[in-house]
């Protein structure tokens, strides 16, 4: 049974986290440790260097490549237009960002565009398929003013 430093309560060795070097436990307990996480996302600058990793870790660019990008697109979807959009998070009242969608090549990896989340999934479950999209739009037509 260990004390943790942050809540002082004691709890079981496995709840809390090995430590770096592998020698023994933090001393904060996991539950402290997600709270801590959890406080840092909030703040702006963790936010950014969330977003900052995942960006680099998936797509192969930096936030500052994003902002470029979506400064050069004016902050709206290169597809429909659209800009960002503002979602309301239920019993807190804030409103959340949705950000344009880093769209890539599925084949090559090739980042290319940004794209409202909306034009981000048509492109997605069309599999980026011409012929399907094709499909499509004479499926609009031909119901058109039906």
């Amino acid at each position: 049974m260990l004390k943790c430093k942050k809540c002082g309560s004691v709890k079981p060795k496995d709840a809390f986290h090995k430590s770096k070097t592998g020698l023994g436990v933090r001393r904060t307990c996991k539950a402290c440790a997600e709270d801590n996480r959890r406080a840092r996302l909030r703040t702006k600058h963790g936010k950014r260097a969330h977003q900052s990793q995942r960006l680099q870790h998936v797509y192969g660019i930096t936030l500052d490549d994003y902002d470029r990008m979506f400064a050069a697109q004016d902050g709206v979807c290169v597809i429909c237009s659209e800009p960002e959009t503002k979602m309301w998070r239920g019993h807190t009242g804030r409103a959340a960002v949705t950000r344009l969608c880093v769209d890539h090549d599925h084949d090559t990896g090739k980042v290319r565009e940004l794209l409202c989340d909306r034009c981000n999934k048509l492109l997605g479950f069309a599999r980026d398929d011409i012929d399907i999209l094709t499909k499509v739009i004479n499926y609009i037509n031909k119901h058109k003013g039906a």
